[in-house]
């Protein structure tokens, strides 16, 4: 093994069990009463029914028709929350500073595409 740089740190990365990826497209909140921020994700959708009724109507020997006659559930839409994320302002400064270089590289790859 050879030996390590003298101010090399390695950092591993290892997910943790309840680790996960989740499509998001809203954030939702604020500060906590100890003044750290706290942020909700969530996704927007319609809402999914809790129950639809048919009514079957034999067309022939194979073939079936299903008309949907009643459906109950929710309207408008809905708004579900995936997880949230509690941090210092420190860390929401570094996490603001990562999207923006994100964003830079995006729009970068972007911009050289349409050259």
């Amino acid at each position: 093994m050879m030996p390590q740089e003298p101010n090399k740190v390695d950092i591993h990365f290892i997910k943790s069990g309840d680790f996960r990826t989740a499509y998001i497209n809203g954030v939702f909140g604020g500060f906590t009463p100890r003044g750290q921020l706290n942020i909700d994700f969530f996704s927007e959708r319609i809402p999914i029914p809790t129950k639809i009724s048919y009514v079957a109507n034999q067309q022939d020997q194979d073939k079936v028709e299903m008309k949907e006659v009643d459906r109950e559930g929710k309207n408008g839409a809905v708004r579900e929350f995936h997880f949230g994320v509690i941090m210092d302002m420190d860390t929401a400064r570094e996490m603001r500073a990562w999207l923006d270089d994100k964003l830079r590289q995006y729009d970068e790859a972007v911009e050289a595409t349409l050259k």
